[in-house]
């Protein structure tokens, strides 16, 4: 929310909940945050563009880069995940943001269901880690799964023994079984 796009999404947001017995007012930020976070983009000249593009797929305000269209294993997972996925930042970095978002789980081997394979800088062969996307794991010893790599890779598909990745990061709504 340090640039004018992310607080205008963040503001339509807010103004789009609704509850049958309840009209909310619709929230306005201060002018003066609204400045700040114009002068803070330009000050920064980091701008995220909301990646819409990546190898021949279309993902609606993806906010991870594609690498000159040669694609990005986070922006990857973000079009892929069916929830919406808020890590920000490189790959290594997702797993140490888990225990910030209600509903987020990581653990050292998958879940039942959709997940999202880990793996750290050190063994991803790769300083910014790697995260891939397993559509449905219902059990055994194999994961599939899909994945775009940075500036190499658009996409591929492989099978894989599910210790390879150092972790997985999954939506439950209940606590996993320990």
């Amino acid at each position: 929310m340090h640039n004018e796009a992310g607080l205008q999404a963040y503001l339509h947001a807010i103004n789009s909940f609704t509850h049958a017995n309840y009209q909310a007012a619709e929230v306005q930020l201060p002018d003066s945050v609204m400045e700040e976070a114009r002068l803070a983009e330009q000050e920064s000249s980091v701008i995220s563009p909301l990646i819409s593009n990546c190898c021949g797929y279309y993902s609606s305000g993806n906010p991870f880069p594609c690498c000159d269209d040669k694609g990005n294993c986070t922006w990857w997972v973000w079009y892929r995940y069916s929830t919406y996925v808020p890590f920000r930042g490189d790959a290594w970095t997702w797993w140490g943001q888990v225990p910030d978002y209600y509903g987020w789980w990581r653990s050292t081997v998958p879940h039942m269901g959709e997940n999202i394979a880990w793996w750290d800088k050190s063994s991803s062969n790769n300083y910014l880690g790697h995260v891939a996307h397993v559509s449905n794991y219902t059990g055994g010893d194999n994961i599939s799964l899909t994945e775009m790599a940075w500036c190499t890779i658009c996409y591929r598909s492989r099978t894989i023994s599910r210790t390879i990745p150092n972790g997985y990061l999954f939506v439950v709504k209940e606590p996993p079984p320990q």
